[in-house]
């Protein structure tokens, strides 16, 4: 199954790199927070080291409001969290 969307939370530089490798897709920014998206809209959430960045930057309570969005509109949600390249952990897996 392809791919039909996919949404960026984080950063523009990889939405316009990802435009540039594949232009025939849809990409979309949004603030994690408050996405607009209706609820269980999205099948997966996938986030790659961004929890433990999101806390040390911006509080446990920023990271709470973004993971209640993430619970909000998606059915399944994947964390991975790593300290460094060779480390790689799963830390959560939410599913419906």
């Amino acid at each position: 199954q392809k791919l039909s969307k996919v949404v960026n939370l984080n950063h523009e530089d990889f939405i316009n790199k990802a435009k540039e490798l594949y232009p025939d897709k849809k990409y979309e920014i949004k603030n994690a927070k408050n996405t607009g998206y209706k609820d269980k809209e999205f099948d997966w959430a996938i986030c790659i080291s961004i929890k433990g960045m999101i806390e040390r930057e911006l509080g446990s309570l920023e990271w709470a409001k973004i993971e209640y969005e993430l619970k909000r509109i998606a059915k399944n949600i994947l964390l991975l969290e790593y300290t460094n390249p060779q480390r790689h952990e799963i830390i959560h897996i939410y599913s419906r």
